[in-house]
């Protein structure tokens, strides 16, 4: 059965162009997140929320550029473990969705099963030529 509605996420990240920070521990610093009617792909729910980086918590003034995240946003901001329990709840109103990932040829449905990127395409209606 095809999914109804398609996860889309949106991640921001610290991030430094002095190399004071490793690319690889670079933090979670914002979610957006967008529920599409797989039908119609019109947005039927948004989620977003500034996430409070532990690690590096100093923004470094190259990633509040690029990103126009200031410190004062990220200060107040959750952890992301509790902005995980947020972003899920959220999806949860939504049990027939399908969630993907750009960098990845496999999706994991609401239910928690994994698909890959020649089963999404079959079960995506076909259109016109």
């Amino acid at each position: 059965m095809p999914p109804g509605h398609y996860l889309v996420i949106d991640l921001e990240a610290t991030c430094c162009d002095r190399g004071t920070i490793e690319r690889e521990e670079s933090e979670i610093i914002e979610i957006g997140a967008v529920m599409v009617n797989a039908d119609t792909l019109v947005a039927v729910d948004e989620f977003s929320t500034f996430v409070r980086p532990v690690h590096h918590p100093a923004l470094t003034e190259f990633c509040t550029n690029l990103t126009s995240i200031r410190q004062e946003d990220v200060d107040t901001a959750p952890e992301l473990r509790e902005v995980i329990r947020k972003l899920v709840s959220w999806a949860e109103q939504f049990s027939d969705h399908l969630f993907c990932s750009g960098v990845t040829t496999i999706g994991i449905k609401s239910d928690g099963s994994v698909a890959t990127s020649e089963s999404i395409a079959r079960s995506l209606p076909v259109t016109g030529t």
